[in-house]
């Protein structure tokens, strides 16, 4: 498949891949000698949306409910001032750490290396920011028993205050049989979904565009999934920002539109 154009910029312009760290101090390095000179504009101001990216980023999340998934009576009431997101994804893709990120300080998410070891609901709230962070269980395989799909599903479904449902994909490997199934089961029920790939510094960044493209190209054959693509390192923190300003433009917290996907190609 042909890679999109908005992959590779985003592969390019956000350091994604292998060796990005570098990458973005050489940029940084001659792009601030080129504007020391005059010969390129200076950065213009940050957004709205920057602004309450950087709130969410710099803020604590703390946790206020831890609920069974199969129990909707113990889940806590929705607060139309705190809209939710929530977070899914398969065991050991790498959920925990993301999280850890979404809040600078690393209280969010325990982690674990244990496949399926967030067995329950948890509730985060952040009150700069002014979101709730829903972290789901893992979904996927442990001992050939598949764990957590079902009331992961029923999960979604049945919570319809969540704005988005971010769902997480290994960039190392895209989309996997557990990932099929479990969107495949969801179908056009529940919120929109937004597809995003972790641990981007561990690809190079050619294979990345590669798997990222490929990704990409079969977000078509889901419902309700938007059809952009976001990538993330929890590692260099390559794409944390894009993704903080994307939880809070689908919250509603700063007047701009949601980006739609761009057709394939």
């Amino acid at each position: 498949i042909r890679p999109y154009d908005d992959i590779v910029n985003q592969v390019e312009k956000s350091f994604h891949g292998k060796g990005g760290v570098r990458r973005s101090h050489q940029t940084m390095c001659k792009e601030k000698k080129l504007r020391d000179a005059k010969k390129i504009p200076q950065l213009p101001p940050p957004s709205e949306l920057d602004m309450k990216a950087d709130t969410l980023g710099k803020s604590r999340c703390w946790r206020y409910a831890m609920c069974n998934m199969n129990h909707p009576n113990t889940w806590p009431e929705a607060d139309d001032h705190f809209p939710e997101v929530a977070f899914a994804g398969r065991s050991n893709v790498g959920k925990s750490s993301l999280l850890n990120k979404i809040s600078r300080w690393g209280t969010m998410a325990k982690m674990s290396s244990k496949p399926g070891q967030t067995t329950a609901v948890g509730w985060w709230r952040n009150r700069k920011a002014k979101i709730d962070v829903i972290d789901m269980p893992g979904y996927g395989y442990a001992d050939r028993a598949k764990v957590f799909g079902p009331a992961a599903l029923e999960f979604v479904k049945a919570r319809t205050s969540i704005k988005c449902l971010y769902v997480l994909i290994d960039a190392r490997h895209g989309f996997k049989r557990a990932d099929w199934e479990w969107l495949g089961e969801l179908g056009g029920a529940g919120p929109m979904k937004q597809i995003v790939l972790t641990k981007t510094d561990m690809v190079p960044p050619k294979q990345l565009t590669k798997i990222a493209s490929l990704a990409r190209s079969d977000l078509t054959a889901f419902k309700r999934v938007d059809h952009k693509l976001l990538m993330v390192s929890s590692v260099t923190e390559a794409g944390l920002h894009d993704l903080r300003v994307d939880i809070m433009r689908r919250c509603g917290k700063a007047h701009a539109k949601v980006a739609t996907g761009t057709p394939a190609p």
